[in-house]
């Protein structure tokens, strides 16, 4: 009589983890499908729009070029006849940035400082930290 009671423990414990395991699987599956539905639905949307704007142009009879808006050249300045500031004194500035930032007519920690992190960017690209530049040339301005 034990022994009938220890197999049918078994039993509904195996049947009872199937069934966890069954449930747990239907649900991982289902929310997968909300989520790819969700990327069909806003790529959709989005196709609509072009097409939208696609047929506003037409309509329109304006060339996509006139439309395109010229980025404004980077104000570069006049190098001085001074001698240029060592930038390689400000962290994250080595001899290729310090150059660049010559070669655009940079070559004073108060020229660096005024320069926006915009203008910047444009001139060494737009991995550095620019912004702790310009920080650091004040720094280096007033001390």
């Amino acid at each position: 009589m034990n022994h009938m009671r220890r197999s049918t423990f078994i039993m509904g414990f195996l049947i009872a983890s199937l069934v966890a395991i069954i449930v747990w699987y239907y649900q991982k599956s289902t929310s997968a499908e909300d989520g790819a539905l969700d990327v069909l639905d806003r790529y959709a949307r989005s196709q609509a729009r072009v097409r939208n704007l696609e047929h506003q142009l037409a309509t329109l009879q304006l060339n996509p070029k006139q439309l395109a808006v010229e980025k404004p050249p980077v104000n570069r300045r006049k190098p001085t006849n001074k001698t240029p500031d060592d930038f390689r004194k400000i962290n994250g500035i080595g001899p290729g940035y310090a150059r660049r930032l010559e070669e655009a007519g940079i070559t004073s920690f108060d020229q660096l400082a005024s320069t926006s992190a915009e203008d910047l960017r444009q001139i060494v690209g737009s991995r550095p930290d620019v912004e702790a530049w310009i920080l650091a040339a004040h720094q280096q301005e007033q001390g």
